[in-house]
């Protein structure tokens, strides 16, 4: 299972390796430039952009099974937009 690190900040960027589903960078939204030049980043493959539903956390199986598919793939930068702090999973 993936485990969550402490973030600060409510929308973020959780962008995975290709090779590792459970090893990924966190980036706030003021640091979107950065992850091109991210290591995780690949220039060559085309990018996912995944933002889970209303009632949806980072940790739910539902978003550990995308993760893990596309890095099954090993062709696409995954990224995922982390808005629990936003959305009604809390509810």
């Amino acid at each position: 299972m993936l485990e969550q690190k402490t973030i600060k900040q409510p929308f973020i960027l959780l962008q995975f390796h290709r090779n590792n589903p459970t090893n990924y960078s966190a980036f706030t939204i003021d640091q979107i430039p950065q992850i091109p030049k991210n290591f995780l980043y690949d220039q060559r493959f085309r990018t996912v952009f995944y933002v889970y539903g209303f009632t949806g956390q980072f940790k739910d199986q539902s978003v550990q099974t995308l993760v893990e598919a596309y890095a099954s793939r090993k062709d696409h930068n995954l990224i995922i937009v982390n808005w629990e702090g936003y959305n009604g999973s809390k509810l």
